[in-house]
């Protein structure tokens, strides 16, 4: 879902242990599990998105909005997104 972070930003914020790994970020951040609807983060690894059935776009796009957010308040780190976005979101 998220582009890992690059080593010299791990090492100029200090992530833990230096890595890159968003989904390790995700994971220690307190968001692995986090549920939006019928969308949640993947409890097998951070970085993936999962439907459980009936999930919206709205809903993935709320739970990514989410995601960002615990990671920057935790970390200070803006995460990318590795996906192209096809519509219109508000």
């Amino acid at each position: 879902m998220f582009r890992n972070i690059s080593p010299a930003e791990a090492v100029s914020i200090s992530t833990p242990h230096l890595t890159t790994s968003v989904g390790y970020l995700i994971d220690h951040s307190g968001a692995k599990g986090l549920v939006v609807g019928d969308a949640s983060i993947s409890p097998v690894h951070a970085n993936f998105i999962v439907n459980n059935g009936k999930a919206k776009a709205q809903q993935v796009i709320e739970l990514i909005e989410r995601v960002k957010a615990i990671v920057k308040q935790r970390y200070n780190i803006t995460l990318s997104e590795e996906i192209v976005r096809v519509g219109e979101f508000t």
